[in-house]
């Protein structure tokens, strides 16, 4: 995916369980697009590990999400900690 590259602090960890028990964390980052002041959520991928740099109520670390300009709600949070 090409796009413009955004670098923006996590907000929180979601955590889950599939049916068989086996548990699930998603980041979730918030950014604030600078010129229509609307606010996007971002969510990586399902991740079997826990980010290790995450706590349970969350971060302050920042992720890269590379978005589309035209299209913010089509994105990739780049998940390679």
């Amino acid at each position: 995916m090409t796009g413009l590259r955004i670098l923006i602090r996590t907000t929180w960890t979601e955590i889950g369980k599939d049916p068989l028990g086996t548990f699930w964390y998603r980041v979730i980052a918030e950014w604030d697009d600078p010129v229509t002041h609307q606010t996007y959520i971002f969510g990586s991928k399902l991740l079997r590990d826990h980010p290790r740099f995450s706590s349970l109520l969350g971060s302050e670390h920042m992720v890269s999400v590379l978005i589309d300009p035209d299209n913010p709600h089509r994105y990739l949070m780049e998940c390679s900690w």
